[in-house]
């Protein structure tokens, strides 16, 4: 299990994440942030290993926090702008969805980040 960190500002859009987090076993906690600020606080505090990102966020941006997560933390940016998309792919265990998605979308991307998160633990 997986314990991961959801940061969007759109409480909308946490709870629609968090839902469909739910129906997943790999699942460990999920915390949850509504600004760039608070998502680097509680990723520093709680280490999660899958970091679900808006991109356009106040304070510090997602591509910010992305930029001081470790390394091997696996990052899914979600965000309504697809002009992001070139910034994003700069990480090596990153994803990028644009909402909005289908839930099969979001499951690919939180399948293929568990898959890292599995192989990057054994």
């Amino acid at each position: 299990m997986f314990d991961i960190l959801i940061a969007d500002d759109e409480q909308l859009a946490r709870e629609t994440v968090k839902y469909l987090l739910a129906q997943c076993e790999q699942v460990g906690k999920v915390y949850e942030a509504n600004n760039g600020k608070s998502a680097l606080q509680l990723a520093r505090l709680y280490h999660p290993k899958i970091v679900l990102l808006d991109i356009e966020m106040p304070i510090v941006d997602g591509i910010e926090v992305a930029e001081q997560l470790p390394k091997e933390t696996s990052i899914i940016f979600i965000t309504a702008f697809n002009h992001f998309q070139n910034r994003t792919h700069s990480r090596e265990y990153s994803d990028y969805l644009l909402k909005p998605f289908k839930d099969e979308e979001f499951y690919q991307c939180l399948h293929k980040a568990c898959t890292i998160q599995h192989r990057l633990s054994t």
